[in-house]
């Protein structure tokens, strides 16, 4: 089950969506939600999500390590950088490695003011607005799949 979760800084008006969770989308955790989608097929994948650089990061990944085993905790993940506290819903994922000396591979994401993104905590509810530093109050909530 995934959950949208919508804040409002009620002092300059920003409005920050934050997605958590996983649903039926991602159910598959083989292999092949890291390759492009064959035409006509139905399953989704993570592959068209990626930017384009964490794509040549896990194919370089695979081509180094071999063929993974699996990938897991597949889901939508809040993360704040380290540098302008602005918050974002990544995709975060783990490809578990087939050599048990070589750790698994973890995105990294980099915020546009080239800060680092670091996961937030699952049950933090309380985020103050990166523009303004007033306390973001919480408008909506949506459960998906």
């Amino acid at each position: 089950m995934g959950q949208l979760l919508v804040y409002k800084c009620p002092k300059c008006g920003n409005i920050v969506y934050l997605d958590r969770g996983c649903g039926m989308m991602w159910w598959k955790n083989d292999k092949s939600i890291l390759y492009p989608q064959e035409k006509g097929a139905y399953e989704f994948n993570i592959y068209s999500s990626l930017l384009p650089r964490i794509r040549k990061e896990v194919h370089k990944y695979i081509e180094t390590v071999g063929d993974p085993i699996f990938v897991d905790n597949v889901r939508m993940q809040p993360y704040k950088c380290n540098k302008c506290g602005k918050i974002d819903s990544k995709i975060y994922f783990e490809i578990v490695s087939p050599k048990i000396d070589i750790k698994n591979y973890v995105p990294k994401y980099h915020c546009s003011c080239h800060g680092k993104y670091t996961k937030i905590r699952p049950n933090q509810k309380h985020f103050n607005c990166h523009l303004c530093g007033t306390e973001l109050i919480e408008d909506s909530e949506m459960m998906w799949d």
